[in-house]
């Protein structure tokens, strides 16, 4: 009986073990964690996934939610970006950054009315709408030259399609020149500490420039050991303590900045 047992139990550990470390399963539990109040583990969790290689937005916004239970503002705000340099569109992020603008008066450069249409639609639909209404023109156009249609409703029909692909086109095009030429910059990144400052020179002594609330988004223009010389918004520059700071792009060497729960820890 006993050696039955303990086959049943061998052969249902293979089982056990891939539903452990199923990226589903990890983040349903992430989410149970959250919502009994267990924000901690939670937020292990979903960097735990992260570093693992998830890059779901849906996985950094909940971090970013876990986070912010935490009082980490910094680091809240660096998971929203981050899920929005995933997918523009994802709009929970990009209201929740509004609400952490007004909570902290982070520095951050305002997008025109113009890029925060544009920042509504996903790039991959914009460059679908763009070949379809290109297509759309050229076809009709084509068939109007060459095909010589009989007067009356078809000919207009050809003028009223091609019209609308060449809008169509123009639209889209547009938006997605907006799109590109305003892509958030590479070097960007987040203020995570509490009490950032930027110096005029690279030592604490130096005189501060402005400090710098969590979730400011700056511009690495040069580093110097420990420092970095970055653009902040409004056309200033100082120095940042590199500790203080972390780069937006660097999806792939996440870290935990809390030296006390690191990645896997058990809350406290």
């Amino acid at each position: 009986m006993i050696s039955r047992l303990f086959l049943i139990l061998l052969l249902l550990a293979p089982v056990c073990l891939r539903a452990a470390t199923d990226p589903e399963a990890r983040f349903a539990s992430a989410n149970a964690a959250y919502a009994s109040g267990d924000f901690q583990v939670a937020a292990d969790t979903y960097r735990a996934l992260i570093s693992e290689g998830t890059r779901d937005p849906d996985v950094f916004f909940n971090l970013g939610n876990a986070e912010f239970r935490l009082d980490h503002r910094g680091l809240a705000a660096l998971a929203y970006e981050r899920a929005l340099l995933l997918d523009p569109t994802h709009a929970e992020s990009r209201q929740n950054l509004r609400f952490l603008t007004r909570k902290t008066g982070r520095l951050v450069e305002e997008p025109t009315a113009f890029v925060r249409f544009g920042q509504r639609f996903a790039e991959n639909t914009v460059v679908v709408a763009l070949s379809v209404c290109a297509w759309l023109f050229i076809l009709a156009l084509a068939a109007r030259m060459f095909l010589q249609p009989r007067p009356g409703g078809t000919r207009a029909c050809l003028y009223s399609l091609a019209v609308i692909g060449f809008l169509g086109s123009s639209v889209a095009g547009t938006i997605l020149a907006a799109q590109i030429l305003h892509a958030p910059p590479k070097d960007r990144v987040i203020v995570t500490a509490e009490d950032a400052k930027a110096y005029t020179t690279p030592a604490l002594s130096a005189k501060e420039v402005i400090s710098l609330p969590p979730g400011s988004v700056l511009r690495v223009l040069s580093s110097r050991e420990s420092w970095s010389y970055v653009a902040l918004p409004g056309d200033l520059r100082g120095w940042v303590e590199s500790d203080a700071i972390e780069s937006l792009g660097a999806l792939d060497a996440m870290k935990s900045k809390n030296p006390t729960n690191l990645v896997g820890n058990p809350p406290e």
